[in-house]
């Protein structure tokens, strides 16, 4: 999805427009700009890693209000597409055009099926990749080291909406198959088997810039261990204990999307 919004936006700057699509060209691109922006937004992550450090304190919003909210916009940008006239549009446009529409009509089909109901599995999971958000993070400021901070004291509700998400997977009947979750548990157990000094999210604080001055090292170095000791590790812990105990054994045991979702056929 990156490289095509990626894609569009670079689009914006051809300087070869036909006077008789310019309007209509000039109505896709800000939807386009708007789009970007909009992912930006709601993946502060996907920001930092841009370079724009406005939302570099935050996670995205994983509630299940906040797909929904999320989804109301794909179909408010399908709605501003109508309003481009494609015929206008010289070949380039329209295919940036067809292309977007797309993307955007996936993104409802998805939201649709539920796919977002999904989110952690053996492969693929907040568990797997949070554990590398300091390598994926500026840290050479100590307002990037307070930024980090605050997006260490988000992760446990954080992972609560995503616990929200997994158990209405479960309403839904809406899960993967119980045989790629099974390592789930063993894969936290391995996360919080080290010590703390060990923990990969603690590791910014065991090698900060040299031109902090100490005092600051060390205040920076004693809030991260307290936010890792009594919020993130504890989330984990709990998070486990939940898959484990909750989850798993209410997933489904079918292999076939056919067979294990309720509307599998048409998935």
């Amino acid at each position: 999805m990156l490289s095509v919004v990626c894609a569009l936006v670079l689009a914006g700057s051809s300087p070869a427009l036909r006077a008789q699509g310019q309007n209509d060209h000039e109505r896709l691109h800000q939807i386009f700009r708007d789009y970007w922006e909009f992912v930006l937004r709601e993946n502060p992550l996907l920001a930092t890693s841009q370079g724009d450090l406005r939302f570099n304190d935050r996670l995205s919003d994983e509630s299940l209000a906040g797909y929904a909210r999320r989804h109301d916009a794909i179909l408010t940008f399908l709605q501003r597409l109508e309003d481009v006239h494609r015929e206008q549009l010289d070949a380039e446009d329209r295919l940036n055009y067809d292309l977007f529409q797309g993307q955007l009509g996936w993104q409802v089909q998805e939201y649709a099926f539920g796919t977002y109901l999904e989110p952690v599995h053996q492969r693929s999971g907040f568990h797997l990749f949070l554990p590398e958000l300091h390598e994926r993070v500026p840290l050479r400021t100590i307002r990037q080291y307070e930024d980090y901070l605050a997006r260490l004291k988000a992760i446990p509700a954080y992972i609560e909406q995503q616990k929200a998400l997994l158990r209405e997977g479960l309403k839904r009947r809406r899960t993967p198959p119980r045989l790629v979750l099974k390592a789930v548990p063993q894969q936290i157990d391995a996360l919080l088997s080290v010590p703390l000094d060990d923990f990969p999210l603690y590791q910014p604080f065991k090698a900060f810039p040299d031109n902090l001055p100490e005092a600051q090292k060390h205040r920076l170095a004693a809030l991260g261990k307290q936010v890792l000791e009594e919020k993130v590790l504890p989330a984990f812990q709990q998070f486990k204990a939940f898959f484990a105990d909750e989850y798993i054994p209410n997933a489904s045991q079918e292999i076939s999307a056919s067979k294990r979702y309720p509307d599998g056929e048409a998935f």
